[in-house]
């Protein structure tokens, strides 16, 4: 009778663990017909926000996308307040400078490329391509420390290991312009096509960048959220996290500074295509107190609500280098707070349900196993 039970006991533990050695193993539609309990549950806890989509998938099968709108609601803005120093003990990555041929500017242009610590090219990193201001260029953001940002953000835990690139976002054949003018605008707005046409293949070829628009994310300070802004919405099968701090007039009509631009959109046609409403992290960051774009990222802010484009918009003093409120001026107070908040949000993955499954049935096992000990079937019968 003793052994007729270890017998039974031992036939168990098999089949439990077959039944979890088909699971992990058979093919993706085996498993979704094998884990279909769940979807009810899921898709019920979906449905109570309509905004909400479902996990998109990260095209390995082995992991999803966090859902956009997770991050939308966040409304937790706060940084640490020595977000911006240069600690002791951190490792901040390495910095390259580059140089790649530009048909958009028939020029060779520079860049730099922000490395994240320990960057190995048997990994493949998402790339953040973060612009700067008028009269800037590939140096200033780093001469401005972004890089300690950067890096505490990701030492933290509070952002996902990224290499970010810093370009020359005046795509003229000198890099640089002079006044407040149409002709100077004019070289940020074309850096658009250096943007997809030069930089970005380069980038790609060069480092060990992992592909597609869900690893791609582009942001920038004043004239740099403008050409952020320009490029995230007309370039969204390329990109899928956009971050303007501080953007500067051009969006839409407008006149400043002695000059007149019909915009680059209408209020109207600033929106997003149907098949990303839902996966497109949109955040503008702008100064309680800014007097070099004034109220224009609120206007912006109120066009994306009228057309229905969930998107983050705050208004900040900033925290200035002591970790102290800041003035909520234009300027790295408040764009380096928005870079930080922006940071937080971007290329955040989650498990994919058959994982979760496959964890359960080996914790389930585990839980078993504590009632039957396995010194019992080592025995011999």
């Amino acid at each position: 009778m003793q052994k007729m039970r270890k017998n039974r006991r031992k036939r168990s533990l098999a089949a439990i663990l077959a039944a979890a050695m088909v699971f992990t193993t058979a093919p993706a539609d085996v498993r979704a017909e094998a884990s279909a309990g769940t979807a009810d549950v899921q898709a019920e806890a979906y449905a109570g926000n309509a905004n909400l989509p479902a996990l998109v998938s990260a095209g390995d099968g082995t992991e999803k996308w966090t859902p956009i709108d997770q991050f939308v609601q966040d409304t937790n803005y706060d940084v640490p307040a020595d977000y911006m120093q240069k600690k002791d003990g951190i490792d901040y990555g390495s910095v390259e400078n580059i140089q790649y041929q530009s048909t958009a500017t028939n020029s060779i242009r520079r860049a730099k490329v922000i490395l994240p610590a320990g960057y190995s090219t048997g990994k493949k990193y998402p790339v953040l391509y973060l612009l700067h201001g008028i009269f800037g260029n590939e140096t200033t953001l780093f001469g401005d420390g972004v890089q300690n940002v950067i890096g505490n953000a990701i030492a933290s835990g509070d952002s996902e290991e990224m290499i970010v690139v810093l370009p020359n976002a005046c795509a003229n054949e000198a890099g640089s312009g002079e006044g407040f003018n149409l002709e100077h605008y004019a070289a940020y707005d074309n850096f658009i096509n250096d943007f997809e046409d030069c930089l970005m293949p380069y980038i790609n070829e060069h480092y060990s960048i992992a592909a597609g628009r869900e690893n791609t994310a582009i942001s920038g300070f004043s004239m740099g959220g403008r050409v952020t802004l320009h490029i995230g919405f007309t370039l969204q099968d390329k990109v899928r996290y956009i971050g303007a701090f501080n953007p500067a007039f051009g969006i839409f009509e407008y006149e400043n500074n002695g000059v007149h631009e019909n915009g680059l959109f209408t209020e109207e046609s600033f929106t997003l295509q149907p098949q990303y409403m839902q996966d497109m992290l949109v955040l503008i960051a702008a100064g309680t107190n800014d007097g070099i774009v004034r109220d224009e990222p609120e206007r912006y802010h109120n066009a994306l609500t009228a057309n229905q484009v969930p998107h983050i918009y705050y208004a900040t003093q900033g925290i200035n280098a002591s970790g102290q409120p800041s003035s909520g001026g234009h300027d790295g107070d408040v764009y380096k707070h928005g870079l930080y908040n922006f940071m937080r949000r971007i290329f955040h993955k989650e498990s994919a349900p058959a994982q979760t499954a496959a964890a359960e049935t080996a914790k389930y096992i585990l839980r078993l196993n504590s009632f039957w000990p396995a010194s019992i079937f080592l025995k011999k019968c």
